[in-house]
């Protein structure tokens, strides 16, 4: 195992996952590990710097898998990546996530199925939980990328980059609105585009840093997405 530790940030203080990165290296003293950090305030920009590094690396023999970690998440238990490479290996995934529920209390998690370009429908921690196995795949599947093992042994990895896109638009009651197409779905939409195996899982636990942690090792917050669930 070649492992790239990306951690993305907007700040250089200290990152939540700092430990469950460090016990990789006593877990795994035969594992070649190497860490890079992409400071900024632009959010793409940094994803796009890790990237671009693991690119290089593996150009120079120097790396198998990328983990891309961001700073407000930090995965639960000694062996977290170990699950995460079995759940990858089970699932013969390409890429694998982990669902990782939003910072408020509705309980959504940044999973998906892409039901419209700028609102798909979000999988709630009661779904995750109660009507889904622990990983899984889905044709129309986004998925996030803050705690995200990727396997850079095809070409595939050469050709996607991160991206956000926007737009104001009027709405069904002819208001205006504001849309975003996060980088993560769109990021998502790149790999289904080039047949790219991915799959999520919920088999390690997470923590999502804001005012306070949010754990997606629970069942919490509202039953669906109601705002767009009409959408299936």
């Amino acid at each position: 195992m070649k492992l790239l530790v990306a951690l993305p940030t907007y700040h250089t203080g200290a990152c939540v996952a700092a430990q469950a990165v460090g016990h990789l290296y006593v877990q795994h003293p035969e594992w070649q590990i190497t860490q890079f950090e992409a400071v900024g305030s632009l959010l793409t920009a940094g994803f796009n710097r890790c990237w671009a590094h693991a690119l290089n690396l593996r150009d120079k023999g120097e790396l198998t898998h990328l983990l891309m970690l961001h700073d407000d998440v930090r995965p639960i238990g000694d062996d977290w990546l170990d699950v995460l490479l079995r759940e990858m290996e089970t699932a013969d995934a390409q890429v694998l996530s982990a669902i990782i529920p939003i910072k408020d209390a509705r309980g959504l998690t940044s999973t998906a199925l892409d039901t419209d370009p700028w609102a798909p429908m979000r999988f709630t921690m009661h779904q995750i939980h109660e009507d889904i196995g622990p990983t899984w795949t889905d044709d129309r599947l986004l998925f996030n990328t803050g705690c995200m093992l990727v396997d850079f042994s095809g070409d595939w990895v050469e050709k996607v980059c991160f991206t956000i896109n926007d737009r104001i638009a009027r709405d069904e009651k002819g208001e205006w609105k504001a849309d975003v197409e996060s980088e993560d779905w769109n990021f998502s939409r790149q790999c289904h585009a080039l047949g790219v195996r991915v799959a999520v899982t919920r088999a390690v636990e997470v923590h999502h840093f804001g005012i306070n942690y949010f754990s997606s090792g629970l069942v919490w917050g509202e039953a669906v997405d109601f705002q767009n669930a009409t959408q299936l």
